[in-house]
């Protein structure tokens, strides 16, 4: 068969007379080629392939490994004691002062939630919802007021920002403004993420938001 391999046997994939074999990362069905495969498993396995979305795998590769990363700077965003030595090379625990150590925690938390709405980010753009990262913002309605990062999405064809807090159980939306702090702003919607979803540490992960916010934002249809 010109083009292509002549063969169907043994799992071979045909071509249709007159195309080329394809390179390397092409996906045979998805870029036009005729799929024969006997065994049933392959065959479910080349139908996933070809339901696949291009990009999704590499997507989910990113965030998770950004989900990784946030997580072990939330579990460890107070500074840890310093162990210093003396004149006898004698050791000594030298602890933050609590200004520093306050100071070292929020900027790990902005870190954090930065690095988590980056994540969710990239789910979210995987599944078709237009979504970007913007500046720190400040919500009233939370457990402190530490400045988080935003995420940005639309809802009702309004422009909205999500504050992603780290471990907190609650997502609010809210118009979104140029200022840092929302106060005075009602939000649009409060999602409540599932409790079963919060690990023992208080993560809550990038997985787990996204899911919550494709749900309000594209419920199934009954």
């Amino acid at each position: 068969m010109p083009g292509g391999p002549s063969s169907d046997q043994g799992g071979q994939v045909v071509f249709r007379p007159g195309e080329q074999e394809r390179g390397e990362g092409e996906v045979p069905g998805v870029d036009g080629g005729e799929l024969q495969i006997g065994d049933d498993a392959e065959v479910a396995a080349a139908t996933a392939a070809q339901r696949l979305p291009r990009g999704s795998e590499d997507a989910d590769r990113r965030s998770g490994r950004l989900d990784r990363e946030a997580h072990e700077t939330f579990l460890h965003l107070t500074p840890a004691p310093v162990i210093a030595y003396d004149e006898n090379g004698q050791p000594a625990t030298v602890t933050h002062s609590e200004r520093l150590t306050e100071i070292t925690r929020r900027a790990r938390f902005i870190a954090v939630s930065d690095t988590l709405t980056r994540a969710v980010a990239a789910l979210l753009v995987r599944e078709g919802v237009r979504a970007e990262v913007g500046h720190v913002q400040v919500q009233p309605a939370a457990e402190g007021d530490e400045q988080v990062l935003g995420l940005h999405i639309t809802i009702n064809n309004a422009h909205a920002v999500v504050p992603i807090r780290p471990g907190t159980p609650q997502l609010r939306a809210y118009p979104a403004i140029d200022h840092i702090d929302l106060t005075g702003h009602q939000p649009l919607l409060t999602i409540d993420l599932p409790h079963e979803a919060i690990g023992q540490d208080g993560w809550i992960a990038a997985e787990t938001i996204t899911t919550a916010l494709i749900e309000r934002l594209h419920p199934p249809i009954p």
